[in-house]
């Protein structure tokens, strides 16, 4: 039977092959598929040739336009100078006709989501969208040109109008750049920005920290001897945990005594839920632990002082003369531990000894102290 592809293509077999059929390696159906790819590829590199001499006279018309107006500051437009090209070269849907093309059509998708949504390429919603893959494009393409540029807005962390102009700039490079290489407006292109990986910038994304306060309820429960802060950092970190925007944050606190603490390594995204959350109530966010902590240390308080109460309350009036002359004023309505007997007892001893009148000593005491005995002997 006989094979059309090897009538038609120059093929060549080794004499040894020649000779023996059965060598090794030999194979018709092999020889005939080297043939066709060399054939497909002469025809592709013919048609890359016929596309680069079509564009050739376009790119020629649009190269004198960005050349007028990059010199002329008045008509210097950062997003007007890439939309010449962008124009010429990029169809209304799908890749660009020409290398410049996709490169002007990468960086007006970076530009329009800024203008439009305020959405930044290297964090957040503009991570996710379009923006993302556009900047991980342009940082890669031609040896990574314009990679510090890139680099360095990330790394700074610009925001608002900061980030406009900087873009602003690169756009102006990213021309002058076409215009020294003019090559690239009639170069067929076989890119597409939107198939760009955004891994890398997902990885080096910046990281922010957040403090989050207590609630009034909530720092005067640490206050209470048991008062575990572990309790606050495990809460936190459980909320963390129900949203996949908060992965790989961490909660920092220094001491049980503060009545704050801080989120670390937290995307844009992570900060601005935070701030959403904490902005609306603070109190609702604290609260359900709030509810399980009092719960806790009023049980913990009864286990350990319900046998011990009434003896500690005796043996503190009775080895105290002042306090136990001090309680009948108020009709016995007390209802305290050790500690704050002795507290009452210290007052009282600023103002006299235990010879003196109970009632004259309260009556020396400061206003601030006679408040402060009576809540200790819990008068309502």
């Amino acid at each position: 039977m006989r094979n059309k592809t090897l009538l038609e293509a120059d093929v060549r077999i080794p004499k040894d092959m020649m000779f023996d059929p059965d060598a090794s390696g030999f194979s018709l159906k092999k020889i005939a598929k080297e043939a066709d790819d060399k054939e497909k590829a002469e025809r592709a590199r013919e048609e890359q040739n016929a596309k680069r001499e079509s564009y050739k006279e376009r790119a020629f018309e649009v190269l004198k336009e960005l050349e007028m107006r990059y010199e002329d500051e008045e008509y210097k437009n950062p997003s007007e100078l890439l939309e010449i090209i962008f124009e010429e070269f990029v169809p209304s849907s799908g890749v660009a006709e020409t290398v410049a093309g996709e490169v002007a059509r990468a960086m007006i998708k970076i530009l329009y989501r800024d203008y439009n949504d305020g959405d930044l390429f290297y964090c957040g919603y503009g991570l996710e969208s379009s923006a993302g893959n556009a900047a991980a494009f342009l940082m890669d393409i031609f040896d990574g040109e314009w990679w510090d540029d890139f680099d360095s807005i990330r790394n700074r962390m610009l925001e608002n109008d900061q980030y406009t102009r900087a873009l602003e700039d690169l756009s102006l490079k990213m021309v002058l750049y076409i215009i020294e290489h003019p090559e690239l407006l009639y170069e067929p292109n076989t890119l597409d920005y939107l198939k760009a990986s955004t891994r890398q910038l997902e990885e080096d994304q910046p990281r922010y920290d957040f403090e989050i306060y207590f609630s009034d309820d909530l720092r005067e429960l640490s206050e209470h001897r048991d008062f575990d802060i572990q309790d606050a950092v495990d809460y936190v970190e459980n909320y963390l945990s129900w949203n996949s925007t908060y992965s790989g944050a961490e909660v920092e606190i220094w001491s049980r005594y503060d009545t704050s603490m801080t989120i670390t390594n937290l995307t844009k995204d992570g900060v601005d839920l935070l701030e959403d959350e904490f902005g609306r109530n603070v109190d609702r966010f604290w609260e359900e632990l709030v509810d399980e902590l009092s719960a806790k240390l009023v049980d913990e308080y009864e286990e350990d002082d319900e046998d011990e109460e009434d003896d500690e309350l005796d043996e503190s009036i009775n080895s105290n003369p002042l306090v136990r002359r001090f309680m009948p004023l108020f009709s016995g309505a007390y209802h305290t531990k050790s500690p704050k007997i002795n507290a009452v007892y210290k007052i009282l001893s600023k103002y006299g000894d235990d010879e003196d009148d109970v009632e004259d000593l309260f009556s020396r005491a400061s206003e601030e102290d006679q408040m402060r005995m009576m809540e200790l002997v819990s008068i309502k």
